[in-house]
């Protein structure tokens, strides 16, 4: 059943000739184009620095070279330790623990995030001209976590190209190879749902896929058993337009597809939409929870993001999973 619905929403949705045009439809086309590159990466850079510092932007102490704090010293500890110019001139200033202080350094930041992003045709759809197209808010969320981790001294990489940063900054040409590289994609021109390649799963780091996911259920199994095997923290981020979970409109409808040459993707003509919106909503929600389900037992985070909602509170809830240490459990 889940598999069906995926099979449904990979369809786009206009009146068919001889047939009269449902209620509240804005019809999109195949050739609609996204938002301009230089705007989107605008878009991210502002609202990045909206994010939180979070565990990206968290300094730690560890074995660096930067200076982090001073602590008291600890009895027992070698003696090399002690920062003996600083226990000079506090002089005893720290109650209860003596003069000595320790110079504490910060961590190295070698934390990596791979990005992925779909770019299959069913990406580029949109239920009314005042929503955006699902494939600028899939790009413009990883972008915005991309120049988030940037800015946090971390490297990124987008699909397949080379990973970028690592300086503590995220200079405007940085982020823009990171939107170029994502965007860049190739969609897939056999019968195979568009995936992450080998060589993203290859490596350390966290990743981030940013899809509707609409890939029937063994596919999604598939891509599930490949982010448990991935070292670090793997999250999806599911883009869906409001459209797709409700199915609002009246009247005869035919859906077509955009994933031309897609086994299954045929037409489909359903004379009264209205009176198979409650079976289809029921239908989509036991398929968006079957997919959650599943990826918590994976130990991967699902979070579902509708473009007719801000971006800030999911992309706050990626950051914080993607920065904690290990694979983890799901809460």
């Amino acid at each position: 059943m889940a598999s069906k619905a995926g099979s449904w929403l990979r369809h786009w949705f206009r009146p068919s000739k001889g047939v009269s045009a449902p209620q509240g439809v804005t019809p999109p086309h195949a050739t609609e184009e996204p938002i301009a590159l230089p705007l989107l990466l605008l878009e991210a850079e502002q609202l990045s620095k909206q994010l939180t510092a979070g565990p990206h932007g968290k300094r730690q102490k560890g074995d660096g070279e930067a200076f982090w704090q001073f602590r008291p010293y600890q009895a027992g500890e070698p003696a090399q330790n002690i920062d003996w110019r600083q226990s000079a001139r506090l002089a005893g200033g720290m109650s209860g623990q003596g003069a000595f202080v320790v110079r504490q350094r910060e961590a190295e930041n070698t934390s990596r995030l791979q990005l992925w992003v779909d770019c299959s045709p069913s990406m580029n759809w949109r239920s009314a001209e005042t929503l955006p197209l699902k494939s600028t808010v899939a790009l413009k969320g990883a972008l915005v976590l991309g120049s988030a981790a940037l800015r946090a001294g971390e490297r990124v990489k987008g699909g397949s190209g080379l990973w970028l940063g690592g300086t503590g900054s995220a200079p405007p040409r940085l982020l823009e190879r990171l939107g170029q590289d994502l965007r860049q994609a190739t969609p897939p021109s056999n019968s195979q749902a568009n995936q992450p390649n080998a060589a993203f799963w290859a490596g350390q780091g966290a990743r981030l896929l940013v899809s509707d996911f609409m890939i029937g259920d063994q596919a999604f199994a598939q891509l599930l058993q490949q982010a448990q095997r991935a070292p670090g923290k793997v999250t999806f981020l599911c883009v869906l337009d409001p459209a797709e979970r409700a199915l609002p409109w009246q009247g005869t409808t035919r859906m077509l597809s955009l994933e031309e040459g897609q086994a299954g993707e045929e037409s489909l003509l359903l004379p009264s939409v209205e009176q198979e919106a409650a079976a289809y909503q029921a239908l989509m929600k036991r398929h968006l929870a079957d997919q959650a389900a599943q990826a918590k037992a994976a130990g991967v985070q699902f979070v579902i993001q509708s473009t007719a909602l801000p971006l800030l509170p999911a992309l706050l809830k990626v950051q914080a999973w993607l920065g904690q240490q290990g694979k983890g459990k799901v809460s």
